[in-house]
């Protein structure tokens, strides 16, 4: 469950329903030891990479050359502010668990996205995943099946900030996407 209001003054409030299973604060550290490795070859990191010219060596090794550091900074910033705003939430227990709630500039939001669709690549690249009919196509039973919960998770985070953005879109005041989560702070 996630909910996501755009304050006027500026930015957005999260309220995520974490469970006891998930931990965000772990997230950024598996998306950072990929992008320090300098194997081109990984799968992974050649996802989060695509060529840009792939029947071109010249100019794809001038693109690497000098897009590269650029990119993997960019990346960089989006775990450091997924990152702080983390550090910075708090908690409330409510009726259906735990609520994280997470303040967020605009420019945090947009990092959240590039973090959240960066794990989802990581996650998917582990899995084998090479179509867009992957949900639920999983048993319990898989041994990767905790990693299959944390990408339909952060999928349906990504979604459902999307959706807020997209309501936000030309209103003015606050809007929300999700169910209504009330809670005593803890």
């Amino acid at each position: 469950m996630i909910r996501m209001t755009k304050m006027e003054e500026g930015g957005w409030t999260a309220w995520i329903a974490t469970g006891d299973t998930l931990s965000l604060e772990e997230l950024p550290d598996r998306l950072r030891s990929v992008l320090e490795s300098t194997d081109l070859s990984d799968r992974v990191v050649s996802r989060l990479f695509p060529q840009a010219y792939q029947d071109d060596p010249e100019a794809e090794s001038e693109y690497q050359h000098l897009l590269r550091k650029d990119l993997i900074k960019r990346k960089q910033d989006a775990i450091e502010t997924f990152e702080k705003t983390l550090r910075a939430s708090h908690k409330v227990d409510t009726e259906v668990g735990p609520i994280l709630i997470v303040q967020l500039s605009d420019e945090d939001l947009a990092m959240w996205l590039g973090f959240l669709h960066d794990m989802r690549i990581l996650l998917g690249t582990h899995l084998d995943i090479e179509d867009d009919d992957w949900h639920g196509n999983f048993s319990p039973e898989d041994p990767n099946a905790d990693e299959w919960i944390l990408l339909e998770w952060l999928s349906y985070l990504e979604e459902h900030i999307l959706d807020a953005l997209r309501q936000s879109e030309g209103l003015g005041g606050t809007i929300s996407a999700g169910p209504d989560v009330e809670g005593e702070e803890s």
